[in-house]
């Protein structure tokens, strides 16, 4: 493939060659399963439904990385 033509056709090329989207979630699974993989950056909070005000407030005070915060309605 002649990149620079592509290039001077304004052509976008979006993908990977190197593998499926499935099969890097696979990748990920397996490292993660044999503690190859760090995951200590992704933090969870979570909030009952009756502080589902807090839960909403606490987003925009995040510390970054991967924070995610769940609400659990029967808890």
């Amino acid at each position: 493939m002649n990149l620079f033509k592509l290039m001077a056709a304004q052509v976008q090329w979006d993908g990977s060659k190197w593998f499926s989207a499935a099969q890097g979630q696979d990748m990920a699974i397996n490292l993660a399963a044999c503690g190859l993989l760090d995951l200590s950056i992704f933090e969870t909070t979570a909030f009952p439904l009756a502080s589902v005000n807090e839960a909403l407030s606490a987003i925009g005070g995040r510390n970054g990385g991967f924070t995610n915060f769940v609400v659990k309605p029967h808890q």
